[in-house]
């Protein structure tokens, strides 16, 4: 089995994700499950988001139930953290905890709209959430209860501290420096196709232009 730090490092490697194209539930994260977990499709990736990061993190029987199970019905996942663990309300959700929202602001129900993993509880009514599929991608979110329906806590091999702690923001969006260097690649890991394409319609006019150049001189 893996750790609660596990887990949430797994999760912090996702920030900055996005979808490509914008608003088509298309990204790596969707990817992985469709090969992995079940052939669905693209589609709402919040909970596709939390089983990959069980897996990446060895935790696969803690959060999900075991190798080869997977989530991306948040309702069927937030049943089985219920029955597995027994689910909170009402409460701020520890580091690790897995934690369902409802928009409506509904409380003690797993018929949840949205779910990920609590990175930090601050002590004060808040909490920090990482969480796939919020404006197509994949983010922090300084949150209270406001949205919380409920949260389930796995049973990690090890429920040590948290040994990465939170730095400091470092742009208008409020994202680290990590955060920024994975959109950088992500924005960049877009551009190389459309670059390679116009890189071959540029050579294609070079050998144009040389072909003309070489019949006027004849």
């Amino acid at each position: 089995m893996g750790t609660k730090t596990g887990m949430i490092k797994a999760a912090r490697n996702n920030l900055g994700m996005t979808e490509h194209p914008p608003g088509s539930n298309h990204n790596a994260i969707t990817v992985w499950y469709n090969a992995h977990i079940a052939a669905i499709g693209d589609g709402a990736w919040c909970d596709m988001s939390v089983t990959k990061e069980a897996y990446d993190s060895g935790n696969e029987d803690a959060v999900l139930g075991g190798d080869g199970k997977g989530f991306a019905y948040v309702p069927a996942h937030m049943a089985w953290g219920k029955a597995k663990y027994g689910i909170h309300h009402g409460s701020v959700p520890p580091a690790g905890a897995v934690v369902g929202y409802r928009w409506d602001r509904a409380k003690g129900t797993t018929n949840c709209d949205h779910v990920g993993v609590c990175e930090k509880n601050n002590g004060d009514g808040t909490f920090y959430s990482l969480e796939g599929n919020i404006g197509d991608a994949f983010r922090r979110e300084h949150r209270d209860l406001t949205y919380v329906s409920c949260w389930f806590m796995p049973k990690y091999d090890n429920e040590e501290d948290d040994d990465v702690k939170l730095t400091d923001k470092v742009n208008s969006r409020g994202w680290t420096v990590g955060e920024c260097l994975q959109a950088a690649k992500q924005y960049t890991d877009t551009l190389e196709p459309s670059m390679a394409a116009l890189l071959k319609k540029v050579d294609a006019l070079t050998e144009k232009v040389d072909q003309l150049a070489t019949k006027d001189a004849t």
